[in-house]
């Protein structure tokens, strides 16, 4: 996505405006990202109204990531406008940054602005940082068998794992269900139901 951007913004320099953007952009390939900072701060001085029309705010942001500026990071991506396209992005770059923060209440706030069909990927990237009560209101927001694991894994919800192991025995949610109820087996039909995944999966010594 920044690489996209990058290409969007490119400029011919013919006024300080654009003089400025092109040695930010040169610097934030270069990942040189104290000039790239410096000149996109410049940048936006000199003209404003561009620096907003181009959302330039979503670029410092990423900079201010790349330095861990959390704290400015989390004010530029809060700069997109809601209509933006670039919006749920720059909520999901600016829950991260008030995290870091330990600014949870923000966080929360900006995890609840997320869409639901936001990308699942990313959704389970806001684990690395969430307090257990986010972790818990993220997986909330989501439906996917992946989300559903973390879950049950985070809750020990043993019933909640079994549940995945019947619906389908042969993805890695699955297997990594199977390997966590191995213990907690107690009937025929359970032992049967985890061989029958560990086979699907040709696990044959965890299966006999």
């Amino acid at each position: 996505m920044l690489t996209a951007l990058l290409l969007l913004l490119t400029l011919a320099a013919d006024t300080p405006f654009e003089s400025s953007m092109d040695r930010a952009l040169k610097s934030v390939q270069n990942r040189d990202w104290k000039d790239a900072m410096a000149a996109l701060d410049r940048a936006g001085t000199e003209d404003p109204a561009a620096f907003q029309a181009n959302n330039l705010f979503y670029l410092r942001g990423r900079v201010a990531e790349e330095q861990q500026e959390w704290a400015r990071a989390l004010e530029d991506f809060g700069r997109i406008d809601p209509r933006n396209p670039l919006r749920p992005l720059a909520v999901w770059h600016g829950a991260n940054a008030a995290m870091k923060l330990g600014t949870g209440l923000v966080a929360e706030q900006l995890i609840d602005e997320l869409p639901t069909d936001f990308p699942p990927d990313l959704w389970l990237r806001l684990l690395a940082n969430a307090s257990p009560e986010l972790a818990l209101r993220i997986l909330g927001r989501m439906t996917t068998r992946e989300a559903r694991l973390q879950r049950a894994l985070f809750l020990g919800d043993s019933a909640a794992l079994w549940a995945l192991v019947r619906e389908r025995n042969s993805d890695d949610v699955a297997l990594q269900s199977a390997r966590k109820l191995l213990s907690l087996a107690a009937t025929s039909a359970e032992l049967k139901a985890l061989a029958a995944t560990f086979l699907s999966h040709r696990q044959f010594v965890d299966a006999s």
